[in-house]
């Protein structure tokens, strides 16, 4: 009997692990997610404090942070990068909004975002 993986491959090679999960391509994804949330100047001072002695928790990643001294600059996962400047956006919701998801029936925005059906 020969092993297989979960794609049917016979005898598939084991690699030792890689030093990062991702590398630069997953800190390029990350920041340019964050910009679109937030400043530049924002965007640093919450990538740059993540997972980091006195910085912020990663929301997203799943294992322990290396000991203080031990941490890379970026350690931390996309997906948590992406909450913290999901947090963080400097975006805001205007008076259009609740008006806009306040639709009649018939397609049309009640006065004061109403949807009663006075009448």
């Amino acid at each position: 009997m020969t092993a297989t993986d979960d794609t049917g491959v016979e005898n598939p090679k084991v690699k030792p692990p890689r030093q990062s999960a991702a590398g630069v391509p997953a800190v390029m994804h990350a920041l340019e997610y964050s910009l679109e949330q937030t400043s530049l100047v924002r965007t640093a001072i919450n990538l740059l404090n993540i997972n980091q002695t006195n910085g912020i928790d990663c929301p997203g990643c799943a294992w322990p942070e290396p000991e203080p001294g031990k941490r890379h600059k970026n350690e931390y996962c996309e997906n948590g990068a992406k909450h913290i400047n999901d947090e963080a956006t400097t975006r805001r919701i205007t008076r259009v909004l609740p008006r806009a998801l306040h639709l009649r029936a018939g397609g049309e925005v009640g006065a004061c975002g109403s949807t009663s059906r006075a009448g």
